[in-house]
């Protein structure tokens, strides 16, 4: 998601979805219901087998969603264009958080934007 941001795509499924194309990866996005060993169920029904199981707990972007500051697609894809126009403008970008999504965004904005520190 970062890479709409740092990007400045106005479509989010123009960033998400290319990711799911990944040569020999499987991408499900569901609800677990159960994890067994080398097994794990899905709330539609679904046994999947694993050799290695990377289990992404909940973790969301409420700027993505639906909700009172942004109920519409048009009003989220304007959040992120505005987003995307003051690291256009700023010199120095701040970073609150240094995990994974952190570290993505920074590299993100660095690579399309190096003159920023």
């Amino acid at each position: 998601m970062t890479e709409a941001v740092a990007a400045g795509a106005t479509v989010h499924s123009k960033v998400l979805f290319p990711l799911f194309k990944e040569p020999g990866a499987d991408y499900i996005v569901d609800t677990c219901t159960e994890v067994q060993d080398h097994a794990i169920t899905t709330k539609c029904g679904q046994t999947i087998e694993y050799d290695v199981l990377v289990l992404a707990t909940g973790l969301s972007y409420p700027i993505f969603q639906a909700g009172e500051e942004h109920p519409t697609a048009e009003s989220r894809q304007g959040f992120i264009s505005e987003l995307n126009q003051k690291i256009a403008a700023a010199n120095t970008i701040v970073i609150a958080g240094g995990g994974a999504v952190g570290c993505e965004a920074a590299a993100d904005i660095k690579l399309r934007h190096g003159d920023k520190r």
